[in-house]
């Protein structure tokens, strides 16, 4: 069977199917293959996330007990038992038998007998799955929110689940995510906030925690994140146009963020998204106008000035944005005189130099809409229309570069100048 399909801008050559894999000569590492899941009828990649050396796994060393549960599933057939220091032979009417996490011996070993195990950790990178998560915000009445919302990748229709809350209500702030936790930062709830709550993916409930401090209160801030780093950017602090940019180490679990840098531009209202190497902030409000400034950071980014590498095709403030592997998306905002716009803009990683396509709209026209994305969509949440707060969740497929956005479902509530994150691990996934 032959394939001539780019996956994450790279080719797939001629290749056979064998034994439920397509085995490629150029997958996007030495540690990856392309599987099929035949439950699903989709391939994925499959990739080390981590190796796991010499773990001791749970169970009883008696004499009697035979099955010990190891704390993660190994990738198939990569798994190295000892016992006592000798290599134990897996299979039937052998030494042991696997079946997921756990471990069967044929013989029960004795009191005083070491076991320890070292395997592979696989970890699928699934476009159906994770979860986009919304947070805080205003409501129709204008009180600020604390609720957290959740949807499901790949969201189509329904109505996403209140799953829990924040520290404490505010607006107008953004969110970022390592592999394992969602973080948000700054907003206003009476007055300017430094907050940063945590929550570990998958959130279903509870309260975030508040886990520390930003340097600079501030709201209408942007975020975005590399695989080691949150960066909080921009924001307003009146009478200030901020130009900070902090940054935070994940885990992040306690302490303040660090002042590590400036925008090309001080402004508020902005939106950020990242590909593997770079962070961009994009349009917002200065101190003058509105502007068009797309800032780039390169990761690790901890000191000097932003880039400022290209503009916007529209100025546009009260945005928000989200991000393929590729291209960075520019979703809706409004004007000068707060009229609002449907327009996405997009811009092709490594972006350098140039400026924005205006590449189809939204379902409507928006501001203070907030923005996560699935390997294979990009998600609009909520937002104002100019006369009523909005429950809309729209959805458009990577790479979007023409069309209309579909309406394909809805918030649990009607909210605005909300925050999102997603439990998406897209940064491993750039090439």
């Amino acid at each position: 069977m032959t394939l001539n399909t780019a996956i994450k801008s790279w080719q797939i050559q001629p290749a056979t199917i064998s034994g439920g894999h397509l085995v490629v000569s150029n997958s996007v590492s030495g540690t990856q293959i392309l599987s099929y899941d035949a439950s699903e009828d989709s391939f994925k990649w499959d990739y080390l996330a981590t190796v796991t050396i010499n773990e001791v796994p749970s169970g009883d060393i008696d004499g009697s007990n035979k099955e010990f549960t190891l704390s993660n599933t190994p990738l198939e057939d990569s798994e190295r038992v000892y016992l006592n220091g000798l290599l134990q032979e897996p299979g039937s009417g052998k030494d042991y038998t696997i079946d997921g996490n756990k471990i069967t011996f044929a013989t029960a070993p004795e009191s005083g007998d070491v076991l320890l195990v070292s395997y592979l950790i696989s970890k699928v990178l699934d476009s159906n799955s994770g979860y986009g998560y919304v947070c805080g915000g205003d409501d129709s009445s204008g009180n600020r929110l604390s609720s957290i919302e959740r949807i499901t990748f790949p969201f189509n229709s329904g109505t996403a689940n209140n799953v829990g809350n924040l520290s404490g209500t505010r607006r107008q702030f953004d969110g970022c995510n390592s592999t394992t936790y969602g973080y948000i930062s700054a907003g206003y709830s009476t007055a300017n906030l430094t907050t940063i709550d945590r929550f570990q993916f998958p959130f279903d409930s509870g309260i975030a925690s508040h886990v520390g401090n930003i340097s600079h209160k501030r709201h209408g801030s942007a975020s975005c994140n590399s695989s080691d780093h949150g960066y909080i950017a921009g924001g307003y602090d009146s009478p200030l146009y901020l130009s900070y940019v902090e940054r935070i180490t994940f885990p992040f679990d306690s302490g303040t963020a660090t002042d590590v840098g400036d925008l090309a531009v001080a402004r508020r209202h902005l939106g950020g998204v990242n590909c593997s190497t770079y962070g961009f902030f994009h349009g917002g409000t200065a101190v003058a106008d509105l502007v068009t400034t797309i800032d780039r950071i390169q990761f690790p980014f901890n000191s000097g000035s932003a880039s400022h590498v290209g503009n916007l095709s529209t100025a546009v403030q009260n945005v928000k944005g989200c991000n393929a592997s590729t291209y960075g998306y520019n979703l809706g905002g409004a004007d000068s005189s707060y009229n609002c716009f449907s327009n996405i803009q997009r811009f092709q990683f490594p972006f350098d130099s140039g400026i924005a396509s205006h590449t189809g709209d939204l379902s409507g026209s928006r501001r203070y809409m907030t923005g996560s994305n699935s390997v294979t969509y990009g998600y609009s949440f909520g937002g104002y229309d100019g006369t009523n707060l909005l429950d809309i969740i729209d959805r458009f497929v990577f790479p979007f570069d023409s069309g209309t956005a579909s309406q394909v479902g809805g918030l649990n509530s009607t909210r605005s100048a909300s925050a999102s994150c997603d439990s998406t691990d897209f940064v491993s996934m750039f090439v």
